[in-house]
């Protein structure tokens, strides 16, 4: 076991049966934010075409069915700090946050951190895309940003949290 907060960004580590990447560390709060480092399911961002993640099928998902899956890999969920997405549009206007214990990243954090992210499906990101409120910004297969409906099923979700850093977590 190795505490987190020594791992370095772009480390990848094992903890409540997923595989995780660092993304980055906040000394001033503690935390590390981190990503899995594929894909855990493919679902519609918004069973009813929305791209508000505060009122999304996917945000349901994963603040509640995913979390209990951490739960039973053995993860505890105090080891978790709640987080302020950002849901600013990709050019502006927005949503303001949510504040949840799992998310998404962002575009931003996506284009900061290509560098580490490994790129092998289609995915969601948190930012909805500006001018349509059916479609939200995606990871294409080619590391592209791209769009599509909410409603779309076929995309992959890389659930993006805060952990603090001061757990013991297992090198993958």
């Amino acid at each position: 076991m190795v505490e987190l907060a020594k791992l370095k960004r772009g480390q990848v580590f094992n903890l409540g049966g997923h595989e995780w990447l660092v993304v980055e560390h906040d000394e001033i709060e503690g935390s590390t934010l981190v990503t899995t480092t594929e894909c855990i399911t493919e679902m519609a961002f918004d069973e009813n075409n929305s791209n508000d993640f505060r009122n999304s099928s996917l945000r349901q998902y994963l603040n509640s069915d995913f979390i209990e899956e951490l739960e039973e890999g053995g993860l505890d969920i105090d080891s978790i700090i709640y987080t302020d997405f950002d849901l600013t549009g990709h050019q502006g206007g927005d949503y303001g946050t949510c504040r949840d214990l799992v998310g998404l990243l962002t575009e931003e954090q996506y284009k900061e951190h290509k560098d580490i992210l490994v790129i092998n499906d289609w995915w969601w990101l948190i930012t909805p895309y500006s001018g349509n409120s059916s479609t939200v910004r995606s990871v294409d297969t080619d590391g592209s940003l791209d769009y599509y409906y909410a409603c779309g099923g076929h995309v992959g979700v890389r659930p993006a949290l805060n952990f603090m850093g001061d757990i013991g977590v297992e090198l993958g």
